[in-house]
């Protein structure tokens, strides 16, 4: 499309001013507003400047894309109606100019961050804002951009001009309601009263909040991405593709009379990352237009039956330069990967979920006892069970006292393949937040522990509750006045590819009842471990339902004993001690400390003689000294200390 390069040349201006003509002074106030906020938005870059333009560019085209949508249906607007879109169009990114001491007051408010970061970034939680990444303050920056106008209206440049408002105009509060309109969640419009229909100014606001949304998207060309800037934005991967799109978009053709039609759109693509990101943006454009269809019918009469917006956008014009077009990429089908995962094919044996799991366990256990003041690993236990049930299934259960998981860590790492609490900067900011500064080497690596169960398992269950409550507040956004909510989860799972269920107790969900046990289970150090289906102490529970089949003639307990070896927690099996734990391994180490002195036996002595017939009966003897390498003390290899 053709851009106009000032207001005046917008075909929204030109309508609105023909119909404002006897009442100059209003049109003189919005004209004065609209060039103030392209002056302003000049300051866009100081905060984001490797972002596509947000400046009297993007306001004019979202004035143009308005009036292309509109098509000749853009006289049927009212006079209020003209005004709205027009103040929106040229404020509603007013909030992405912040000055330094806005930035500073932003970045200290905790409950914003907080908000941002349980959303967008939870491996953030708890990090303060100088400890982000530039591109994640920028991000967060962005994101209150819709919420801020308010704030940004109170500096005395904008109260001056808004105070000069003609009575005539929409009230303030309408115009601010539709600006924000375009970063909240469409599904809350139809019960937003600031949206309802001014009958005083006979305006929309709701059909004026869903074009604003909607052509905000459609500014998506070369325009906003002058070559001349280009370089700027190089050191920056993320805004370097941001930037690749629009060049490569010729933007939209807007027929003269709105339809139903698909909206014809342009782009030449020189590389296939490009055309992707093209594509999926114009998916997000396809989403939006479906909003308008949906909300539409909450418009007044007119807009409600009579304008038809673009179903989708039309993508025959997307050229692939150089290149063959097409979802040409690796591929998965996620049950077989699983599968191979979880299978013979990587483990060397199928009894390797009890290692998997006894190493989560120990890890967890031997963490809380760095991050909890007077929680001694060595005092604590992990117990272990098997047993049958009634229809002949085969059970296997492992409790530990260790910290138990959050939700949050629960999905970001128990959940999702590959990722591991034990490597991740969250379990070092944890233990900084408990005052330990010294890095811990978990058994643990690989984050694949949970998916080995299911090489012999067909179902499990865990139970689970964290150690420290503080960080369930902050993750789940309770207030710190409610002392009493507790915060157990418990998580069914049916197969590697069935489906999963998650009670959170913290939201008052009531469970199936307790988690499978044998009759004679009894909770370790005669400690109860649950009530009402969730765990009372920190910890975590699992509990696995074999598949004979799959089991062959495995052992449980002789997989048990075959991974343990002097692990720092004692280990209990259907509550009996099983192995030795690393300071009984030392302490009988010590007991076989220093020199013994062992004879050859009779039949190696005759062997000596005869082939050593010059020194017949002078036969050597053989000294064997025992020095215990303690791996507290003795810090031989890294991570040795945490090994068993």
């Amino acid at each position: 499309m053709i851009h106009s390069k000032r207001l005046e040349e917008t075909v929204l201006w030109k309508v609105y001013q023909e119909k404002t003509v006897s009442e100059s002074t209003r049109a003189n106030w919005v004209k004065e507003v609209c060039e103030a906020a392209i002056k302003y938005m000049m300051d866009v870059r100081q905060t984001f400047q490797n972002y596509t333009l947000h400046d009297g560019t993007h306001i004019i085209n979202v004035l143009d894309a308005m009036g292309g949508v509109l098509g000749n249906q853009v006289s049927q607007l009212t006079v209020g109606e003209m005004e709205l879109l027009i103040l929106a169009a040229s404020l509603h990114d007013l909030g992405m100019v912040y000055t330094e001491e806005e930035k500073r007051r932003h970045f200290q408010n905790a409950e914003a961050c907080g908000k941002f970061l349980r959303e967008y970034c939870p491996e953030y939680l708890d990090c303060p804002a100088e400890d982000w990444t530039e591109d994640i303050r920028q991000w967060y920056l962005r994101t209150l951009h819709p919420f801020r106008i308010p704030e940004v209206l109170q500096n005395e440049v904008w109260k001056d001009l808004f105070a000069g408002c003609p009575q005539e105009v929409i009230p303030k509060r309408y115009i601010l309601a539709v600006c924000k309109a375009h970063g909240e969640n469409p599904q809350d419009f139809s019960r937003n009263r600031d949206l309802e229909y001014l009958a005083a100014n006979d305006a929309d606001p709701l059909f004026c909040a869903i074009l604003l949304r909607l052509c905000d998207l459609l500014d998506f060309d070369d325009t906003r991405a002058p070559k001349v800037l280009y370089g700027y934005a190089s050191c920056n991967e993320k805004s370097r593709a941001e930037w690749d799109k629009h060049q490569a978009s010729a933007g939209f053709r807007y027929p003269a009379t709105p339809s139903t039609d698909d909206l014809p759109y342009k782009a030449i693509c020189t590389n296939p990352g490009v055309e992707h990101a093209v594509r999926d943006f114009l998916d997000w454009i396809d989403d939006e237009l479906g909003n308008c269809i949906r909300l539409q019918k909450y418009c007044r009469t007119s807009w409600q039956k009579e304008f038809p917006f673009p179903r989708a956008v039309l993508r025959k014009e997307i050229e692939s330069d150089g290149y063959m077009s097409g979802d040409f990429c690796m591929t998965m089908e996620q049950t077989q990967v699983l599968k191979l995962l979880a299978g013979e094919n990587l483990y060397d044996s199928s009894d390797v979920f009890v290692r998997e799991l006894l190493q989560n366990a120990i890890d967890a256990t031997l963490l809380r006892g760095k991050m909890e003041l007077g929680f001694i690993p060595e005092h604590s236990r992990i117990d272990i069970w098997e047993w049958s049930d009634k229809e002949g299934n085969i059970w296997f259960r492992m409790d530990d006292q260790g910290t138990g998981m959050t939700l949050g860590m629960l999905k970001r790492y128990f959940l999702k393949v590959g990722n591991s609490y034990y490597t991740s900067r969250e379990m070092e900011r944890d233990l900084r937040d408990h005052g330990q500064t010294e890095k811990y080497n978990g058994i643990s690596r690989f984050g694949i522990g949970f998916l080995s169960c299911f090489l012999c398992g067909d179902y499990a269950e865990v139970s689970t509750l964290y150690f420290d409550s503080k960080k369930n507040r902050r993750e789940e956004a309770v207030s710190e006045t409610y002392q009493t909510v507790r915060y157990g989860l418990r998580l069914q799972v049916t197969g590697l590819s069935g489906y999963y269920t998650l009670k959170n107790q913290a939201q008052q969900h009531e469970t199936d009842g307790a988690m499978p046990m044998p009759d004679s289970y009894v909770a370790g150090k005669g400690q109860e471990y649950e009530r009402d289906g969730y765990r009372v102490k920190a910890g975590t529970s699992i509990a696995i339902r074999l598949n004979p089949g799959e089991m062959g003639a495995m052992s449980l307990r002789g997989a048990v004993e075959k991974y343990l070896c002097g692990a720092r927690v004692p280990v209990y099996y259907n509550n009996k001690r099983i192995g030795r734990t690393y300071e009984e391994v030392m302490e009988t180490a010590h007991e076989m400390a220093g020199e013994k002195s062992y004879e050859l036996p009779e039949k190696m002595k005759e062997e000596f003689d005869r082939t050593f017939p010059a020194v017949r009966g002078q036969y050597p003897r053989i000294v064997m000294i025992m020095v215990p390498l303690d791996t507290e003390e003795d810090y031989v290899l890294p991570g040795c200390r945490e090994c068993w």
